[in-house]
């Protein structure tokens, strides 16, 4: 009768440890699980900031090229009033924007 409480015993401290084992490596994983979620939110808003930051040079890209179109426009005007003035001062602007929207060609490269 000893021997057979003894094996028992023995039977149910092993299953004790074996069911603690298997908690440990469930808590593990629910860490694991909890832990993957911060990197997520962070790149969700990544991705979000991404495409606005996209939006924003697509944009402005744009209202560059309006300045260099309404120069365009003005300067030959400018030149044939002979208001050497106003051709710098167009000329400037224009060389400006077209410096501004080639670094944001570069930029928006980039970002894709």
């Amino acid at each position: 009768m000893n021997t057979q409480k003894s094996v028992y015993n023995k039977l149910f401290k092993e299953e004790a440890t074996e069911l603690a084992s298997h908690e440990v490596e469930l808590a593990g994983l629910d860490d694991i699980v909890a832990a993957e979620a911060a990197p997520n939110q962070f790149m969700d808003k990544a991705i979000a900031a991404k495409k606005e930051a996209m939006t924003n040079f697509v944009e402005a890209q744009r209202k560059y090229k309006t300045v260099i179109e309404l120069c365009d426009k003005y300067l030959p005007m400018a030149k044939e009033l002979g208001d050497a003035n106003t051709v710098r001062t167009l000329t400037n602007k224009r060389k400006m924007a077209n410096d501004m929207f080639k670094a944001l060609n570069i930029d928006i490269t980039k970002l894709k």
